[in-house]
């Protein structure tokens, strides 16, 4: 048998000891900041993905324009402007064209080529964005400009 000081010790002790009812919620409060951070990132990263894919998309419907419609160039800034889920009047959408020779140099599209072949003519579709993230995140620009860009050579 324990004595009775020992007795009461020990009651104290088991008393004032180490209670684990709150640890889960201690720890919890403590990380929970954390992952809130780390979740907003993710989100952040993956709006900005999507409206970098959306340019790039855009430009691809303006160049898709422009194969079955030659020339079209309002045309294809309209089709770019349609594809783009982003807000219109903060999207910019540049066609323009060249025409070059076969040996590279540059021409009039209506002239001809010095060494007689044909004049190739090529439209490039530009269009971007401003992107502004949801926290300034130290050493990134803020905002991003996002720009997405399609080629075809039409003849």
């Amino acid at each position: 048998m324990a004595p009775a000081g020992l007795h009461r010790v020990l009651s104290l002790a088991r008393r004032f000891g180490p209670a684990r009812e709150g640890n889960a919620l201690i720890e919890f409060a403590v990380i929970a900041p954390l992952l809130l951070l780390l979740a907003a990132g993710a989100t952040d990263f993956g709006m900005q993905a999507y409206a970098a894919l959306s340019v790039e998309s855009a430009a691809r419907s303006g160049m898709q324009m422009l194969a079955t419609n030659p020339g079209d160039t309002a045309g294809a800034e309209s089709a770019a402007l349609a594809a783009t889920s982003l807000d219109p009047s903060q999207v910019t959408v540049t066609v323009t064209q060249a025409c070059q020779c076969g040996d590279g140099a540059s021409v009039s599209c209506s002239g001809t080529c010095a060494t007689g072949g044909d004049v190739a003519i090529s439209y490039r579709v530009e269009v971007s964005t401003s992107y502004t993230r949801i926290f300034p995140y130290p050493g990134l620009d803020n905002p991003v400009t996002l720009t997405g860009r399609a080629q075809i050579r039409v003849r």
